[in-house]
């Protein structure tokens, strides 16, 4: 996997080629344009990763993750088959892999519940992580999830999709994660929007506040509008406390729980969090007796280094140093 340390600072991208970005390669390959191609043309015969002026995407997905052993691997081929957009897990800019590779590393550590607690202010015990809302036992949707989509979405051929699913004993958690992308997202069709007002019996006006096109398309929130629909329905129906996560880096837009807030319904039962992946490394590296686990050291090594691609050829780094903060 590459990272901060064996990238180049900057490449040289011209009208018809791209340099590649591995640290001492002086291969070019054709540019790309519009829609990024996994094409001969635009790999790099050294390096096997395919560029584009921005990002780069590698042969495998397995060389997008961080410190697999066997069992890693055997259960991310097995949710690789129920992934929606699986084909980008290669990408370097894939917030799956990036999802995986953390939550992944802190359940194996056993700092899952330290770390979920640290980052969203609750006590959390026994946490149970379904990566992309898929049961790690099945590798099937997690039937939380499968039955609200049945109740809200039952004709959709892309439904809604969880980064992460995190169920304890009293308490359902989503986490929507983002990884240089933003927020700011709105139904290809305002139609589908009055099906999730009328659907479960009305629970919309139960958890949200104001039209659904205020939230999905003036504040441009539907992503977000449709985990809190339906995290909020599956948590009531399974009797627990509901936790929305919304996982960005600190750079992000810090308005979102503002916005988002005015027109969600929260209590006691129902909270939305804004988390950082800058405080998941934080609380992973201010605890000196998590440093005697390698893998802990590898994945506080793994936040510190990793790239967002390229913009204008020069290298951004997807989180805010240590230094810095």
């Amino acid at each position: 996997m590459y990272d901060a340390r064996t990238l180049k600072p900057s490449i040289r991208v011209t009208e018809h080629h791209v340099e590649c970005p591995v640290i001492a390669c002086n291969r070019s390959v054709d540019r790309q344009r519009q829609f990024f191609r996994r094409e001969e043309p635009f790999r790099c015969p050294e390096h096997g990763i395919y560029i584009s002026p921005s990002t780069f995407e590698y042969e495998h997905a397995h060389t997008n993750l961080l410190r697999m052993d066997d069992a890693d691997l055997a259960l991310f081929e097995k949710l690789s088959l129920g992934k929606a957009e699986a084909g980008r897990l290669a990408r370097e800019r894939s917030e799956d892999a990036l999802t995986f590779n953390v939550f992944r590393g802190l359940e194996r550590t056993g700092t899952l519940d330290r770390i979920l607690s640290s980052i969203t202010a609750t006590t959390v015990h026994g946490a149970v992580p379904s990566y992309w809302s898929l049961a790690s036992e099945t590798g099937e949707t997690h039937p939380l999830l499968r039955d609200a989509r049945l109740a809200f979405e039952p004709h959709f051929r892309q439904c809604t999709e969880p980064d992460l699913l995190v169920e304890t004993a009293d308490t359902l958690f989503l986490i929507e994660a983002k990884l240089g992308s933003t927020n700011e997202t709105t139904p290809t069709r305002e139609s589908v929007l009055p099906g999730y007002e009328r659907a479960a019996d009305g629970w919309y006006a139960t958890v949200l506040c104001g039209s659904p096109r205020a939230v999905a398309v003036e504040q441009k929130l539907y992503q977000l509008m449709r985990c809190w629909l339906l995290g909020s329905w599956m948590a009531d129906k399974a009797g627990k406390r509901f936790v929305l996560v919304n996982l960005v880096a600190s750079s992000s837009d810090g308005s979102v729980p503002a916005r988002f807030g005015a027109h969600i319904m929260q209590s006691a039962e129902r909270q939305f969090v804004r988390a950082t992946w800058e405080g998941i490394r934080d609380a992973l590296a201010g605890s000196t007796a998590m440093h005697n686990d390698s893998r802990v050291v590898a994945l506080i090594d793994y936040l510190d280094h990793k790239t967002l691609g390229y913009e204008s050829g020069v290298l951004q780094h997807a989180f805010t140093s240590r230094e810095v903060l």
